[in-house]
């Protein structure tokens, strides 16, 4: 038995004991009133006065049950609402928790193929990156396919021999080459002309000279169900830069970044393939 079962079953047995003594104090006070009325050689003045006494103390029992019981209801209320505080505290308490764990979760790297399941559904998609030779490549069925059922892609990759393929090549750990880096891009941007020609309605390729510092795989992103996959470029190690996937209701930080996404695309080049 625990400290909250004690407790309230010591509390019932008082109740108990309350009622029972007031139920009994009350026929003995009876019996004294009637008992000094045949008292012998009791003079009139005591006898008025013990009966007196007795007569104001027959409501007592009365009162103290009724005292004891507003109290037991008070303190039941009492208790109810300490209760409820504490439930809400502990929701409140979990809840955060809960929070940050979430918040926690979306710090981490998403397998690709969560990426491509995502995409599959996609209707209208971004692709920001430095060559986004990878990428592309990897989802290149998915991408047709998405342009096949009328979905809209956008695809922003660096403008290839410029000074800033240079700095980026500049930030690899490897040294990489320029000449490279924007062979890389021209591939990919081969291979994105030769997919617009079937699909030039739908697919929109636009090309920047600025050192991106991130790239983004953004699904429906101005809908209620959009989804921005990101990594952060590193500078000169062989880690990867940050992971993220953010949701619609990650805010601040979905909108900053969704924000980022269309003020690079209005800042960028068509190209012209």
């Amino acid at each position: 038995m625990n400290f909250n079962e004690r407790e309230k079953r010591l509390f019932n047995i008082l109740d108990w004991v309350i009622v029972l003594v007031a139920i009994i104090s009350l026929p003995v006070l009876v019996v004294l009133y009637f008992y000094t009325r045949n008292i012998p050689n009791l003079s009139n003045d005591v006898r008025e006065f013990t009966q007196s006494i007795i007569t104001n103390l027959v409501p007592i029992p009365f009162l103290f049950v009724l005292s004891y019981l507003t109290f037991r209801g008070i303190q039941t209320i009492r208790d109810e609402r300490d209760r409820d505080l504490l439930a809400d505290k502990l929701a409140l308490s979990v809840s955060e928790k809960i929070a940050l764990r979430e918040g926690r979760q979306i710090l981490l790297d998403t397998p690709p193929q969560e990426r491509g399941k995502r995409l599959q559904t996609a209707k209208d998609i971004y692709l920001v990156g430095v060559s986004l030779n990878t990428t592309v490549h990897k989802y290149f069925a998915i991408l047709r396919s998405r342009l096949q059922e009328g979905s809209t892609i956008r695809v922003l990759l660096m403008e290839p021999k410029t000074g800033s393929v240079e700095l980026v090549a500049q930030r690899k750990n490897d040294n990489t080459d320029p000449e490279v880096m924007s062979r890389y891009i021209e591939i990919t941007l081969s291979t994105l002309c030769g997919l617009r020609k079937d699909f030039p309605d739908h697919l929109h390729i636009h090309t920047i000279n600025y050192p991106l510092s991130f790239g983004a795989i953004a699904a429906d992103m101005d809908s209620h169900k959009g989804t921005i996959y990101l990594e952060h470029y590193s500078f000169k190690t062989e880690q990867d830069g940050l992971h993220l996937k953010l949701d619609v209701q990650d805010e601040p930080w979905y909108g900053r970044y969704s924000a980022q996404i269309k003020e690079l695309w209005s800042f960028s080049k068509e190209w012209t393939c």
